[in-house]
This record gives C-alpha cells, structure tokens and sequence, in this order.
C-alpha cells in the first residue's frame, strides 16, 4: 500500500503541477539580534553534502549555498528557528512504527529534510532521523559556525526580510 501511495502522490504532483515547479527553503531574519528562521517549504531533497558531492537526489539544493549567502549578507547569526509551519498534522501515520526509522524505511513527514532524512546520505535504506526538520537548521549551524545547541523550532514573522534561498530540483528533473 505504501508504496502505491507514493506512485499515485508522484502521478497527483505531476499533473496538478508544471514540469518546472521547484521548492523553495528560506532563511529570514527572526526575533532577535543574530536569529534567523530556516523556512521549510517542503523540500525533502536539500542535503549537507559538499558542492560536487551528489547526495541521494541529483541537484537537490544545498545548506552550503544558503551559508554562503547567509554570510555575504553580513548577518551575524546566533540562533537558528526553523519554521516548519507549513505542514500540520501528525509527522507519523497511523500504523507507522518508530522502529522502522532506524530501520531505514520511514523518517517523520516533515516539510525540510536531509537527503530524505537519510543518516547516510547515499544509502536507500540508511537508518533515518527522528528529527528531520532539526536536523537541517543543525547542519546550517554547523556551517555557520553556530552552537547547534542554539537551534530550535519556532516560527517566521510574515514579511521577515529574507536573507538567503535556495530552490530544489524541478519536479520532473
């Protein structure tokens, strides 16, 4: 049954959407001196990978790209928000058991991800994350050079200036 949802999720996003639709993450400047809000746009591709390194999907967008920006803004950063706020509901499906995502055959739906949650960035059935969201605001910590002690979840103010953006691969890449 899984795995049908998933051809017909794919056949649902690929007729209601154009060939060219990508997802936008984000990181404005939050509350605060030196916070800033990761934020989550759905896009379960974006990897911690070096540039040159492909992770698990070809030309997924990159946390160096968004440090990177981050850092020419000049925007001295101390603390990392990440808005997952998009996306509501349980992160797990009835039925789901918490094992499997050691396991490596499900991580929590959560609308930012590594590599689709993957531990091991190049391995289908890698053992997942229970924190897939948290995880990518770490590794723009880590990049950053920020306590990744200092990210949390937390929420965008609308009309937040932006700092930085990357976008996925177009959905029919």
């Amino acid at each position: 049954p899984a795995s049908t949802t998933k051809v017909l999720t794919a056949a649902a996003a690929m007729l209601a959407l154009p060939a060219d639709h990508r997802v936008t993450t984000r990181v404005v400047r939050g509350n605060g001196e030196g916070n800033i809000v990761l934020i989550a746009g759905g896009d379960p591709t974006l990897t911690a990978l070096p540039v040159g390194t492909d992770g698990f999907y070809p030309g997924a967008a990159r946390i160096d790209d968004l440090v990177e920006q981050i850092r020419r803004s000049g925007t001295v950063v101390r603390s990392i928000g990440v808005d997952t706020s998009i996306y509501s509901g349980d992160t797990m499906a009835q039925g789901w058991f918490p094992a499997d995502i050691a396991a490596g055959s499900i991580t929590p739906i959560e609308p930012i991800m590594l590599d689709g949650g993957r531990s091991d960035p190049l391995v289908d059935e890698s053992p997942r994350s229970t924190t897939p969201a948290l995880d990518a605001g770490r590794a723009l910590a880590a990049g950053l050079g920020v306590d990744p002690a200092a990210v949390t979840t937390g929420k965008a103010t609308d009309g937040a200036d932006q700092i930085a953006s990357v976008e996925s691969a177009p959905l029919r890449n």
